[in-house]
């Protein structure tokens, strides 16, 4: 449960290595996202990606992020893929 004090931001759901969540209940308790990746890829539409970019975030909405994320926004427009 999230307070009323900044938070900043918190990863709410990870398969991110440096902070990976654990599934609390049903029948894959006690994994984590990226091992269920790695163990279950049918649960996942059979994707060839080595790892699964998991990672959804709650960003504390009274900062002005908008200063960060233009040049962020400029740099991913330049992206060839």
């Amino acid at each position: 449960m999230i307070n009323e004090d900044n938070i900043g931001e918190a990863w709410l759901i990870s398969a991110h290595e440096n902070g990976p969540s654990l599934i609390l209940n049903g029948e894959h308790k006690g994994k984590t996202p990226d091992l269920l990746y790695k163990t279950n890829r049918e649960m996942f539409s059979n994707i060839k990606a080595e790892t699964f970019p998991l990672l959804i975030k709650m960003i504390d909405a009274m900062i002005n992020y908008l200063s960060k994320s233009i040049p962020m926004m400029r740099w991913l427009s330049n992206l060839t893929l």
